[in-house]
Formats: C-alpha cells, sequence, structure tokens
C-alpha cells in the first residue's frame, strides 16, 4: 500500500458476493481506471483476511470505482495547475 497515494472508501455492491461493504480504493491517478489505476485495499467481506480483499476485485470496474478515479484525477490535475503550466513541460 502507497500511503502517499489518495485513498476513498466507498459502499457498493461486491460483484463477487453480490452483498453491500466498504470497500477502501487507492487510486494511481497516473495510470487509467482499469490498468492498475484503482486497487481495492481492504474489503468488509474480507474481515477474517484482515479486510485484504482475495478475490478477483471485479468491484475495480465499478461505476463506483470510476468515479473515484475520476475525481481524484480532477483533485491532480487541479493542483498541478496551482504550480503552473510550464513547471512538467
Amino acid at each position: 500500500m502507497n500511503e502517499n497515494a489518495p485513498h476513498t472508501t466507498t459502499n457498493l455492491e461486491c460483484p463477487h458476493s453480490r452483498k453491500k461493504c466498504d470497500v477502501n480504493f487507492e487510486v494511481n491517478v497516473f495510470r487509467g481506471v482499469t490498468h492498475g489505476g484503482v486497487e481495492a485495499i481492504t474489503c468488509t467481506e474480507f474481515l477474517h483476511n484482515n479486510g485484504a480483499p482475495t478475490c478477483g476485485q471485479e468491484c475495480i470496474h465499478s461505476s463506483q470505482a470510476k468515479n473515484i478515479h475520476e475525481e481524484e484525477v480532477r483533485k491532480h490535475q487541479k493542483e498541478l495547475a496551482k504550480i503552473g503550466p510550464n513547471v512538467i513541460g
């Protein structure tokens, strides 16, 4: 787990168990949402495993995960805009 990466918890229906659960997503704003941009770090469906998901993490393809990724990308772009357009160049 990357402590510097944005983390967001959301409630969603697990694609695997079809139960409502809270999932903590880690977001990588430099990758696409389905290419490592979102990773499930903890999930209430896996409390017996200290919350670490042992499923296929199909939840990263959910609309909630995509919205979380888009929001974090927007926040990141807003922060970069404060620095200036010629910094990354």
